[in-house]
């Protein structure tokens, strides 16, 4: 399974565990007050307040609510609990319950231009803090012990199946990882990078590491062969193959085989906002100086089909002489 749907679902095991919490400690008769508090506090609650009016009373439920707004009812309106929020009964609780809404707040700011790593630090951070908000949890006073026994035997097996996932799927790709920068360094130094390549080819073409990356990823065809491995690795979710390849590169031939392995990136039908950001980056920082000679808008209008329209700048900058000048750039328009 990919980091990102590791995210997602690290994501809805949150919210889910927050509503069953809910579900134990809100007083049976929580639906008579709502309506009013979220009136008295319409700057907070606007949106519940609207699936509320959408719904009916009647039909709302715990499992509309998110983990933000539970989080603010849990602060702010005590009364609506079996025993008071601000009781030393959910001091445990209450701390770790915020950690969680940090987390859930941290998730909701990704742009998914994030590396890997970085995502998959993003659920190893999570998922221990929803350990602890369980475990406070099970160890409250004067709440129905049945109901949380099985709440915390439920979600303890979930957290930890999917820290072990995650523990072993992070761990692979990190293996992938070193073993792609370490391939593609040897064909940048090497005097003959064709040559190198076709040798790591035959070294490693039954070796784990390398099935495991993808059946595509060692390409043998009339094509550049050291493109179609890049162009692998980089549907792989490697990103950084794309700059290695660049340092490969050297002059006008291999620039129009740049463009070619972009417009097969703007080409695919799940194009992601973090390789449409990665695509402008490159134009901008390799294929500027191209640009008479490279058709650029067709990978725009690529991009543009997917929904990621492009918009061109001009910036003033200064070389390192002090003289001024002017270079067109490429950005993607915000929605």
């Amino acid at each position: 399974m990919s980091v990102d749907d590791r995210v997602e679902e690290t994501q809805k095991l949150r919210t889910k565990i927050c509503q069953d919490f809910f579900k134990i400690v809100l007083k049976q008769d929580w639906k008579d007050n709502i309506t009013q508090i979220y009136k008295e506090n319409l700057k907070h609650y606007k949106e519940q307040y609207k699936i509320v009016k959408l719904k009916g009373l009647n039909s709302y439920n715990i499992n509309d609510f998110d983990v933000s707004h539970m989080w603010s009812l849990f602060c702010y309106h005590p009364e609506i609990f079996i025993e008071s929020t601000n009781s030393d009964v959910f001091a445990d609780v209450k701390e770790c319950f915020k950690s969680v809404d940090d987390d859930r707040n941290g998730v909701s700011h990704l742009s998914y231009n994030e590396s890997k790593t970085e995502l998959y630090e993003k659920v190893r951070f999570s998922l221990p803090n929803l350990k602890k908000f369980i475990i406070s949890i099970k160890n409250l006073d004067n709440i129905d012990k049945s109901k949380i026994e099985v709440f915390y035997y439920a979600y303890n097996e979930k957290i930890n199946e999917l820290s072990e996932a995650v523990k072993n799927e992070e761990s692979a790709y990190n293996i992938r990882e070193k073993k792609i920068k370490e391939y593609l360094r040897q064909i940048k130094i090497s005097p003959n990078q064709l040559e190198k390549y076709d040798e790591i080819y035959c070294d490693n073409y039954a070796n784990t590491h390398i099935k495991n990356l993808s059946k595509n990823q060692f390409i043998k065809s009339d094509e550049n062969e050291i493109y179609c491995f890049v162009k692998a690795v980089y549907d792989e979710g490697f990103s950084f193959a794309l700059d290695d390849y660049i340092s490969i590169l050297n002059g006008y031939r291999y620039f129009k085989e740049l463009e070619k392995l972009l417009l097969g990136i703007a080409t695919k039908d799940d194009l992601s906002l973090k390789s449409a950001d990665q695509i402008i980056k490159t134009i901008n920082d390799h294929l500027a100086m191209w640009q008479d000679e490279i058709d650029i808008f067709v990978i725009f209008d690529k991009m543009k089909e997917k929904g990621y329209h492009v918009r061109s700048d001009v910036e003033s900058y200064k070389d390192k002489y002090g003289k001024n000048h002017q270079m067109r750039i490429f950005k993607l328009e915000e929605n």
